[in-house]
């Protein structure tokens, strides 16, 4: 993933214990229920992501 990205993470289903790191906004350890904006339109900050989730399903989605 390059610099100033802009990703999304949509939920699928809830999201147990939901990390990113590495992005303007990120997130440790939140639940995240399913349909939820919380994780929407999001900025890269370096070249790497990270994104961890204990429980769920997701769709990790980055802007051309």
């Amino acid at each position: 993933v390059e610099k100033n990205k802009v990703f999304s993470i949509l939920p699928l289903s809830d999201l147990d214990s939901l990390t990113i790191k590495g992005s303007k906004w990120d997130i440790l350890n939140e639940n995240i229920p399913y349909g939820s904006s919380r994780t929407l339109r999001n900025i890269t900050l370096r070249n790497k992501i990270e994104v961890h989730c204990k429980n769920g399903n997701f769709c990790l989605i980055i802007k051309n």
